[in-house]
């Protein structure tokens, strides 16, 4: 992912970690992490989880601390707007259901025009 990883060295010194013990945990050698801490090097989707859990944080708190990002959760649906949908949805089947029978009557009468009954 191409973040800005600058706050990753400031996050790792505080917490006392050396750059080797960071690297040995995301399995890359030392030299690849220090250039991942200079923005030389992108940071992976699969080293978030890592980070967060050797940081003690989630996911979402190791973004924002790293990089100042927090990904949006999806808001919910309001329960009026789950009605509402419901409604429309029965609406539909209920409009569906009538143009069925309206079909059926209409192909039966004509069926009665064709083929009167007799007297």
């Amino acid at each position: 992912m191409n973040f800005n990883c600058t706050n990753l060295l400031k996050l790792r010194t505080r917490s006392g970690y050396s750059q080797e013990y960071i690297a040995d945990l995301l399995g890359i050698d030392h030299s690849c992490y220090n250039r991942l801490e200079n923005n030389k090097r992108r940071l992976r989707i699969e080293d978030i989880p890592v980070l967060a859990r050797a940081f003690g944080k989630s996911e979402p708190e190791i973004l924002e601390e790293l990089m100042g990002w927090i990904p949006a959760a999806p808001a919910p649906i309001p329960p009026a707007a789950e009605m509402t949908e419901t409604l429309f949805l029965r609406v539909i089947r209920e409009k569906d259901k009538v143009i069925e029978e309206k079909n059926r009557t209409i192909e039966f009468l004509s069926r009665m025009v064709q083929d009167p009954l007799p007297p």
